[in-house]
């Protein structure tokens, strides 16, 4: 599966933005600004989930 289909696949930004970290990548400032507008505090959520080396 392409990474373009495997990041749209999840409907929330939340989901795609732990998809995303899950697999060592960053995400967009637009998934970021979603996050923001939910109320989400990003820092926490991406030290939380981002997986360096997708590891």
């Amino acid at each position: 599966m392409s990474s373009s289909k495997e990041t749209t696949r999840y409907q929330s930004a939340l989901g795609r933005a732990i998809n995303l970290w899950n697999r060592g990548r960053e995400v967009s400032s637009m998934i970021i600004q979603e996050l923001v507008a939910d109320g989400y505090d990003v820092r926490l959520l991406r030290a939380h989930h981002f997986k360096p080396n997708g590891i």
